[in-house]
């Protein structure tokens, strides 16, 4: 059997754009988000120029074999702490992709930056991206309102 060619994740920029905005208001990613609102395209331009230049955020396009297949987000907050949140492209979705992301992501962040909590939130009714997040060695540290609050307890 052949080698699954290796997941790459590359620094958005502005090309990203529409990909962005198109995973973003795609319905099943809309109902698995914080803000199930659409996304006007004026506002998501607006967020993406402060989101490219902000230095406690990074946005990750992952790439698989030169091919698009998600995106991945990571916010460093005031009380170190660096959280995670995936979209998987809606093609590529059922593929097992979100554990790669999600495992590239860690080492990205822990190299950007050292000694910080890990962590994601994620809808309870999510249950792919539950089973992703725990398959990376994540557990859930407290629910608020329907989201589940995951840490990386395992990093090895």
């Amino acid at each position: 059997m052949m080698d699954r060619p290796k997941i790459t994740l590359r620094r958005a920029c502005r090309d990203d754009s529409a990909d962005l905005l198109a995973w973003r208001n795609d319905p099943d990613t809309r109902v698995n988000s914080r803000n199930t609102a659409e996304i006007a395209q004026a506002s998501h331009e607006s967020w993406l120029d402060k989101a490219l230049n902000d230095a406690n955020r990074r946005i990750w396009i992952v790439e698989r074999d030169g091919r698009k297949i998600g995106t991945v987000s990571a916010v460093r907050t005031a009380s170190a702490e660096v959280e995670l949140s995936i979209t998987v492209a809606p093609e590529m979705r059922g593929r097992g992709e979100s554990g790669g992301m999600i495992r590239s992501a860690v080492l990205e962040s822990m190299t950007e930056w050292p000694d910080v909590v890990i962590r994601a939130v994620v809808r309870v009714e999510n249950a792919a991206s539950r089973r992703a997040f725990e398959r990376c060695g994540f557990g859930v540290t407290g629910e608020d309102d329907g989201l589940l609050v995951y840490r990386l307890i395992d990093d090895g």
